[in-house]
C-alpha cells in the first residue's frame, strides 16, 4: 500500500529543520551550511547537491521532499536554492525539537 504524501509545506518545513538541525549538530553558521551543501561548490545548492549532503549527513529527508524544498526556496525558478532563500529558511527553523528527538 503507497502511503500518500504529506502536505508540502509540513514536508518542506520539516526537511528544513532537519537541515537546520544539522547545521547546529555540526556548529555551521548558516551560511557556512550554505557551503557545506554546495557539494560541487559552484556556488550554488541545486537539487543534486541537496540529495548528496542529505545523504552523506544521513538526513532523513525523502527524494520528494529534496525536490519540493528546492521548488519552494527557488522562487525565481533557477534551478537552484539562492543563499538568501536559504538562509531565511535556515533562520526562521526550529531545530529544538528535532535535536531532542535525537537526544541533544
Amino acid at each position: 500500500s503507497h502511503q500518500a504524501e504529506s502536505p508540502a509545506t509540513v514536508s518542506v518545513q520539516s526537511a528544513i529543520n532537519t537541515i537546520a538541525a544539522a547545521l547546529v549538530f555540526n556548529e555551521l553558521s548558516h551560511e557556512d551550511g550554505y557551503d557545506a551543501f554546495d557539494a560541487d561548490e559552484d556556488g550554488k545548492v541545486s537539487l543534486s547537491d541537496l540529495r548528496a549532503a542529505a545523504s552523506q549527513l544521513e538526513l532523513d529527508i525523502s527524494e520528494w521532499s529534496c525536490k519540493t524544498l528546492v521548488e519552494s526556496l527557488d522562487s525565481e525558478k533557477m534551478g537552484f536554492i539562492p543563499k538568501e532563500a536559504w538562509m531565511e529558511a535556515m533562520g526562521a527553523a526550529n531545530t529544538e525539537d528535532i535535536l531532542k528527538s535525537r537526544g541533544i
